[in-house]
Formats: C-alpha cells, sequence, structure tokens
C-alpha cells in the first residue's frame, strides 16, 4: 500500500507540474495522457493502460509515455510490464523513476539481488530525490530480509505414461526379459539454491537438483540423477548481460550406473527497445558413460559434445512471445561410429491465456550426420528427427501450479533399427518457496 500511495503521489506531482494544467492546446496525445494520469490517481489501472496504449500510438518513443504506461501495467500486474519498463529505460539508463519502478516490479516477484541493482541507482544518480529516499527505505527492508531471500526451492512432482520407454525402432527386439516398451512413471523432482554473493552487478548462486522416476513395470529404466550447478550473471547494461554455468550430475538406471557428465556454459543476452531479446550461448558437455548387462558397449559413447545456438525472443503482443533459434553441434566420441556433427531449428509460442493459464507450443528440427560406418553394418548413419511439445500451466497462486503437457518425437535413419516414434504425456504439480 505504501508503494502505491508513493506511485501515486509521484504522478499527481507530475500532472500539476505539466504543461497540460497551464492550459497549453490539447492535442489527441495530451488528452489520452490527461486521462491516463487520471485513471491511474482513481486506481483504474486498466483503463490508464488504454490511455497510454492511445498516446504511445501518436509518439511511439516517447520516454515519459513509456514510462506512464510501465507504471500502470505494473500496478495491473500485467507481465508485459517488465519489458515495457526496461524500454523506458533503454530510452532514458538514468531516469530515477523508471529506476524505481523496476526496482518495485522485482520486489513484488521476490527477485531482490535485481531490485537492489536498480534502487541502487536511483541513489546514485538522484541522491536527493524523493525516490532515493523511497529506494533507502526499501533497502533497509531487503537488509533485514537478505538471509531469508538468498534461498529458495522448488518441488515438482507427478505422472507420466510413455509410449516407448526403451527408446526402441518400431520392429528391432527387446531386450531379454523385456516383453513391452510403453509404461506409465512417477516423477519427482526436487530443486534447492542459495545465493553466495550478489552486488550491484555480480551475482553468484549455488543450486542441487534430484530427480527420480519410478515406472509401473520397466523398473530398470527408473532414473535417479542428483546435479549441481555453480551459476555466475554479469550484468552489462540494463539491456544487457553474461551468464557461465558450471554443472556436474550423475546418472543411474535402474540400479546401474549409467553415465557422469561435466557441462559448462557460457552466453549473453541483449534486449533491444522493443523488447526484443537475443540469446547466444556455448556449451561443452563432457559426459563419460558406464557399462552394463543392458549396455555392455556403452563406455564406446563418451566423449564431449561442442554446441552452439542463438535464440530470437520475439514479443509479439502483450499476450504472446514467440521464440525462433538455429544451433550447432559437434559430437567427438571414444569411437567414431558414435560421432556426429549435427544442426537444429527450433520455433515455438508462448502465450498469457485469461484465468491464470499459459499455454506454451514448441517444434524442433535435429539432423546428424555421424562419422564412420556403424559396426557389422557397413553404413554410415544418418539421422532425421523431428519434435513438439503442447504445454498448458494453470498458476493457482504464485506459489502452486499445474501442467498437463504432450511432447512427441520421431526419428528417422538411413539404418532402420534406429528409427522410432516416442509419445509422452505428462501431469505436474509444483510449489515454490
Amino acid at each position: 500500500m505504501r508503494i502505491i500511495l508513493f506511485i501515486n503521489f509521484t504522478l499527481t506531482l507530475t500532472l500539476l507540474m505539466s504543461p497540460l494544467s497551464a492550459g497549453a492546446k490539447e492535442s489527441t496525445f495530451e488528452k489520452a495522457i490527461a486521462r491516463g494520469l487520471a485513471a491511474i490517481e482513481e486506481q483504474e489501472t486498466a483503463t490508464a493502460v488504454t490511455e497510454f496504449q492511445l498516446a504511445l500510438a501518436e509518439r511511439p518513443d516517447d520516454p515519459m509515455t513509456v514510462l506512464y504506461l510501465g507504471i500502470a501495467q505494473n500496478q495491473a500486474k500485467y507481465p508485459e510490464a517488465e519489458t515495457t519498463l526496461k524500454r523506458a529505460l533503454l530510452l532514458n539508463p538514468e531516469s530515477p523513476r523508471t529506476n524505481l519502478e523496476l526496482a518495485i516490479l522485482y520486489l513484488r516477484r521476490n527477485l531482490s539481488d535485481e531490485a537492489s541493482d536498480y534502487l541502487d541507482t536511483v541513489q546514485r544518480t538522484a541522491p536527493k530525490s524523493a525516490e532515493a529516499e523511497k529506494a533507502r527505505e526499501l533497502l533497509r527492508e531487503l537488509k533485514e530480509n537478505k538471509t531469508k531471500n538468498r534461498w529458495w526451492a522448488r518441488l515438482q512432482t507427478g505422472m507420466q505414461y510413455d509410449t516407448n520407454v526403451l527408446v526402441n525402432a518400431t520392429d528391432a527386439p527387446l531386450p531379454p526379459g523385456f516383453a513391452r516398451k510403453s509404461d506409465w512413471r512417477g516423477v519427482i523432482n526436487g530443486s534447492v539454491g542459495v545465493k553466495l554473493l550478489s552486488t550491484a552487478s555480480f551475482d553468484l548462486s549455488l543450486a542441487g537438483t534430484i530427480y527420480q522416476s519410478l515406472h509401473t513395470v520397466l523398473s530398470e529404466f527408473d532414473v535417479f540423477q542428483p546435479s549441481g550447478e555453480l551459476n555466475l550473471r554479469y550484468r552489462l547494461s540494463p539491456a544487457a548481460s553474461f551468464k557461465a554455468t558450471y554443472g556436474f550430475d550423475y546418472l543411474a538406471l535402474g540400479t546401474h550406473p549409467f553415465a557422469t557428465d561435466q557441462n559448462f556454459q557460457i552466453g549473453g543476452q541483449y534486449m533491444t527497445t522493443g523488447g526484443h531479446t537475443t540469446s547466444l550461448e556455448y556449451r561443452l558437455r563432457s559426459a563419460a558413460y558406464r557399462n552394463s548387462d543392458l549396455f555392455p558397449t556403452n563406455t564406446d559413447r563418451s566423449g564431449e559434445t561442442h554446441f552452439v545456438g542463438l535464440t530470437q525472443y520475439l514479443q509479439m503482443t502483450k499476450y504472446l512471445v514467440a521464440r525462433v533459434g538455429y544451433g550447432h553441434e559437434e559430437d567427438v566420441s571414444r569411437q567414431k561410429y558414435w560421432q556426429f556433427s549435427g544442426n537444429r531449428g527450433l520455433a515455438g509460442v508462448t502465450i498469457r491465456l485469461p484465468y491464470r493459464l499459459t499455454a506454451d507450443l514448441s517444434g524442433e528440427f535435429n539432423h546428424r550426420d555421424y562419422g564412420a560406418a556403424y559396426p557389422s553394418l557397413g553404413v554410415t548413419r544418418r539421422d532425421n528427427s523431428w519434435s513438439g511439445s503442447s504445454l498448458l500451466s494453470y498458476s493457482v497462486t504464485d506459489q502452486f501450479s499445474l501442467t498437463a503437457g504432450y511432447y512427441y518425437a520421431a526419428n528417422g535413419s538411413n539404418i532402420a533399427s534406429f528409427d522410432y516414434t516416442r509419445g509422452i504425456t505428462t501431469l505436474f504439480a509444483q510449489v515454490r518457496f
């Protein structure tokens, strides 16, 4: 409530000091601004959003109008408020009001480190302003809760039905002792993380995850996978950031060790004034596979995989974000017939629906050329795979959500034993702390 009163007070001052109140001749633009400010005073935020959008149609790059729209969207808790406010910041990077509003947005999302960065900027750029006084108050409150806000946790659980647990070709024989390859499984996935170090532009965090699947029939294919990550993020500017991650995980299939992985990732993001984001990343995966009765030559797959990917996120409307991407990967395995060179393309959309619903649709194409003839067949393998997924999530509260989804994949190969199709139906519940 104190935050809302502060916003309304400063907006009232803006209105009184504006040329509008001095009797200036009103244009369509000025009338829309005046109506929008009045609507915010009356806490009619949806009306204010509409008026400021009308004003922006007249002057698309007016910094104050973009800011007003972001404030109205933030008060209405519209998800696009972040994009609008960051656009306002790009138009005027040292605006104390814009930095304060972004801090308020991140505080509402319990993202204290992000909020602190913007509060620090307010104090630095306008130390004697009303915004700076509010920033100091919020920083004092953040400091009191610093220990509590360092930790986060998530628990996800549910059921899946998998039509091809063993990922076998349609006519390929199953391993001895297995009469079918479709099955139900329960899934438990828990994560916990902690911020080790946080400054105005630098974050260092540690996270751990445990994944466990339990099949109804095919228990030899239960997956147990503990993993850990060390994450570094550096904000170069309000629009650009850099991230580096080191990860380690262990995977057991049934009761037998299957593989250990080390992963290293670096990447960067840049947001344009239109809310579009470009992401570039490089990933290195070093995998050590283990032999077992079911997979007696598994160690032949051990090696390294290098991946470079570029993804473009497009803010099409306030309810729809589209994404397209391309990636190239090179695998160097112990045996050349497991090595490959591949290219992949992806596309997808995320749609915000009424009633706290979110839909996500995505598809991917992957082509791989392998490095040598497959043993006993004398043929060098080439694969083309297609996959697609659809997810529908319902946010019961800000901390609890339900998700239903379906994933389908089809792999076509010049070696028939590597042809397969797979469908996975999912129903999950997730709680965040």
